[in-house]
Protein backbone atom coordinates (compact mmCIF):
# COMPACT_ATOMS: atom_id res chain seq x y z
CA UNK A 1 0.00 0.00 0.00
CA UNK A 2 2.70 2.12 -0.43
CA UNK A 3 1.96 5.96 -1.39
CA UNK A 4 -1.99 5.45 -0.74
CA UNK A 5 -3.39 6.63 2.02
CA UNK A 6 -4.16 3.98 4.31
CA UNK A 7 -8.29 3.89 4.49
CA UNK A 8 -10.74 1.55 5.41
CA UNK A 9 -11.72 1.67 1.03
CA UNK A 10 -7.80 0.69 0.90
CA UNK A 11 -7.69 -1.80 3.08
CA UNK A 12 -10.51 -3.86 1.66
CA UNK A 13 -9.32 -3.69 -1.79
CA UNK A 14 -5.62 -4.53 -0.76
CA UNK A 15 -7.38 -7.44 1.11
CA UNK A 16 -9.24 -8.37 -2.28
CA UNK A 17 -6.45 -8.47 -4.21
CA UNK A 18 -4.29 -10.87 -1.63
CA UNK A 19 -6.77 -12.95 -1.49
CA UNK A 20 -7.30 -13.41 -4.99
CA UNK A 21 -4.31 -14.15 -5.57
CA UNK A 22 -3.85 -16.92 -3.10
CA UNK A 23 -7.18 -18.54 -4.53
CA UNK A 24 -7.93 -21.96 -5.70
CA UNK A 25 -8.76 -20.81 -8.43
CA UNK A 26 -6.40 -17.39 -8.86
CA UNK A 27 -3.50 -17.59 -11.24
CA UNK A 28 -0.56 -18.23 -8.88
CA UNK A 29 -2.11 -20.85 -7.11
CA UNK A 30 -2.99 -22.36 -10.28
CA UNK A 31 0.61 -22.17 -11.77
CA UNK A 32 1.78 -23.28 -8.25
CA UNK A 33 0.10 -26.93 -8.23
CA UNK A 34 0.41 -27.01 -12.12
CA UNK A 35 1.97 -30.16 -13.49
CA UNK A 36 5.41 -28.79 -15.23
CA UNK A 37 6.99 -30.28 -18.79
CA UNK A 38 8.91 -29.81 -21.26
CA UNK A 39 7.76 -29.44 -24.96
CA UNK A 40 9.21 -28.22 -28.48
CA UNK A 41 6.03 -26.26 -29.72
CA UNK A 42 5.05 -27.54 -33.18
CA UNK A 43 1.84 -25.23 -33.58
CA UNK A 44 -0.65 -22.60 -32.44
CA UNK A 45 -4.11 -21.97 -33.55
CA UNK A 46 -7.16 -20.28 -32.23
CA UNK A 47 -10.31 -21.96 -32.10
CA UNK A 48 -13.02 -19.46 -32.09
CA UNK A 49 -15.61 -21.89 -31.09
CA UNK A 50 -14.08 -22.64 -27.88
CA UNK A 51 -12.27 -19.28 -27.41
CA UNK A 52 -9.07 -21.56 -26.80
CA UNK A 53 -5.92 -21.73 -28.18
CA UNK A 54 -4.84 -25.29 -29.91
CA UNK A 55 -1.06 -26.13 -28.76
CA UNK A 56 0.51 -28.76 -30.52
CA UNK A 57 3.86 -29.47 -29.15
CA UNK A 58 6.20 -32.78 -28.93
CA UNK A 59 7.07 -33.63 -25.60
CA UNK A 60 11.44 -32.90 -24.99
CA UNK A 61 12.13 -36.41 -24.17
CA UNK A 62 10.38 -37.95 -27.09
CA UNK A 63 10.67 -36.02 -30.05
CA UNK A 64 8.38 -38.29 -32.56
CA UNK A 65 5.19 -38.20 -30.10
CA UNK A 66 2.69 -35.27 -31.11
CA UNK A 67 0.54 -34.01 -28.40
CA UNK A 68 -1.93 -31.03 -27.94
CA UNK A 69 -3.16 -29.06 -25.23
CA UNK A 70 -5.83 -26.05 -24.84
CA UNK A 71 -4.97 -22.35 -23.07
CA UNK A 72 -7.80 -21.44 -20.59
CA UNK A 73 -10.82 -19.57 -22.62
CA UNK A 74 -9.35 -16.56 -23.72
CA UNK A 75 -12.83 -14.64 -23.30
CA UNK A 76 -12.60 -15.47 -19.63
CA UNK A 77 -11.62 -12.46 -16.92
CA UNK A 78 -7.87 -13.70 -17.80
CA UNK A 79 -8.61 -13.40 -21.66
CA UNK A 80 -6.33 -10.14 -22.15
CA UNK A 81 -3.60 -12.61 -20.63
CA UNK A 82 -4.07 -15.67 -21.98
CA UNK A 83 -4.07 -13.84 -25.58
CA UNK A 84 -0.48 -12.58 -24.67
CA UNK A 85 0.64 -15.88 -23.30
CA UNK A 86 -0.28 -17.95 -26.83
CA UNK A 87 0.05 -15.22 -29.02
CA UNK A 88 3.95 -14.97 -28.88
CA UNK A 89 6.25 -16.41 -31.16
CA UNK A 90 6.69 -20.06 -29.86
CA UNK A 91 6.67 -22.10 -32.80
CA UNK A 92 9.98 -24.40 -32.50
CA UNK A 93 10.94 -23.17 -29.17
CA UNK A 94 11.18 -25.36 -26.02
CA UNK A 95 9.39 -24.43 -22.98
CA UNK A 96 8.13 -25.30 -20.07
CA UNK A 97 4.05 -25.76 -20.00
CA UNK A 98 2.26 -25.74 -17.05
CA UNK A 99 -0.93 -27.67 -17.10
CA UNK A 100 -3.96 -28.16 -14.75
CA UNK A 101 -7.27 -29.96 -15.40
CA UNK A 102 -10.33 -28.29 -15.39
CA UNK A 103 -13.72 -30.02 -14.20
CA UNK A 104 -16.06 -30.79 -16.79
CA UNK A 105 -19.24 -28.84 -16.08
CA UNK A 106 -20.97 -31.30 -18.04
CA UNK A 107 -19.74 -34.49 -15.47
CA UNK A 108 -19.32 -36.82 -18.63
CA UNK A 109 -15.39 -36.40 -18.10
CA UNK A 110 -14.35 -37.47 -14.79
CA UNK A 111 -10.88 -36.32 -14.54
CA UNK A 112 -11.72 -33.07 -16.51
CA UNK A 113 -9.84 -31.78 -19.28
CA UNK A 114 -5.74 -30.47 -19.27
CA UNK A 115 -5.34 -26.43 -19.70
CA UNK A 116 -2.11 -24.83 -20.09
CA UNK A 117 -2.64 -22.47 -17.49
CA UNK A 118 1.34 -20.83 -18.10
CA UNK A 119 4.43 -21.22 -20.79
CA UNK A 120 8.10 -20.34 -19.92
CA UNK A 121 9.81 -19.82 -22.90
CA UNK A 122 13.42 -21.72 -22.91
CA UNK A 123 14.47 -20.88 -26.19
CA UNK A 124 14.79 -22.50 -29.25
CA UNK A 125 15.67 -26.69 -28.49
CA UNK A 126 18.63 -28.38 -28.51
CA UNK A 127 19.62 -30.31 -31.75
Amino acid sequence: MRGKDITPENLVRESLQVSSMVSERGLAMRVMNSVRFRAVVESISFEQTTQRFLIAYHPVDKPNEREEIRSERADSNRGQLVRMLWNQSLVGEEVVIFKNNEPDKTGKVAAGFRVAVWVLDNGKPRK
